[in-house]
C-alpha cells in the first residue's frame, strides 16, 4: 500500500483580492483518462468559460454554495505551461453593472481528466445535500474503454459521524485520490491511521479497500483511476 497525504497548508494557494483559490498538479496520474489536476475557484452564476488547447482534457466542474464577493473582472490561471492551457472565468455582465447583493458567486471545484474517446467535454454539477442519503457516494463523472482496463471516475459523498464508509477500488492497481471538502475523517488501514482535515487530500494505491471513519460530519470527493 502507498499513501501520500496533501494537507491544506501544503497546497499551491493563490491569493486573489478577497479570496484564496488553489490548484493541485498530480504528476503521478499520467495515463489516458487519469485525473491530472484539481482546481478550486470562485464561480459566477451564468459565467462563461474560455479554454485554449483544451481538447486533451475533460473538465468536470462541481459547484458548492458560498457567499464570497468578487471585485475583479476575471480570474485567470495558467493550467499547464507545456500545452499553454489557459482557463479564464468572467461574468456575462460587466462587473461594474452587477449588483453584488443580488448575484453572489460561489466556490466550485474543477477536475481535469485526460480525455478518452467515450467521455464528455465538460459538465456542471450542482451538489445538493438533500438529494441523496448520508453515506451514499454519487457518481458525477465516469469514463473508460470498452474492456474497462482504463477507467476513471469521480464520486461525491456526505458522511455523518455515526457511520463509516468502506470504499473498494475496482482493482488493487487503481489509484484513489480522496479530497475532504469539509469535516474531519480518519483513513484506516492495516499499517496506520491517517487523520484528514478540511481541504486535505489523500492519494492511495495498491490497496483492496479504504475505510473512512468520520470524526464529525464531512463531505468529500473520491476519484479513482484504473489502468492495466
Amino acid at each position: 500500500m502507498k499513501v501520500k497525504l496533501i494537507d491544506s497548508s501544503l497546497r499551491n494557494k493563490v491569493r486573489h483580492t478577497n479570496f484564496t483559490a488553489w490548484h493541485d498538479y498530480l504528476p503521478s496520474f499520467k495515463h489516458q483518462g487519469s485525473l491530472v489536476m484539481v482546481y478550486k475557484e470562485l464561480l459566477w452564476p451564468g459565467a462563461r468559460y474560455q479554454i485554449k488547447n483544451s481538447h486533451d482534457y475533460t473538465i468536470v466542474q462541481c459547484s458548492l454554495s458560498g457567499k464570497k464577493l468578487l471585485k475583479n473582472s476575471h480570474w485567470e490561471a495558467t493550467v499547464n505551461e507545456a500545452t499553454s492551457v489557459i482557463h479564464r472565468l468572467y461574468p456575462e455582465t460587466p462587473i461594474e453593472s452587477i449588483n453584488a447583493e443580488e448575484i453572489l458567486p460561489y466556490f466550485g471545484y474543477q477536475f481535469w481528466f485526460n480525455s478518452m474517446s467515450n467521455d464528455v467535454d465538460s459538465t456542471l454539477i450542482q451538489l445538493n445535500e438533500e438529494d441523496f442519503a448520508n453515506g451514499e457516494m454519487m457518481t458525477i463523472y465516469e469514463a473508460g474503454d470498452n474492456g474497462l482496463e482504463t477507467h476513471a471516475s469521480l464520486k461525491y459523498g456526505s458522511l455523518s459521524a455515526e457511520g463509516d464508509l468502506i470504499y473498494k477500488p475496482k482493482t488493487s492497481n487503481s489509484k484513489v485520490y480522496i479530497h475532504l471538502i469539509a469535516g474531519k475523517i480518519e483513513c484506516a488501514n492495516a499499517d496506520e491511521l491517517i487523520t484528514m482535515n478540511n481541504e486535505d487530500s489523500l492519494e492511495v494505491s495498491q490497496i483492496d479497500q479504504i475505510v473512512l471513519k468520520p470524526i464529525k460530519d464531512s463531505r468529500l470527493f473520491i476519484i479513482e483511476n484504473t489502468h492495466s
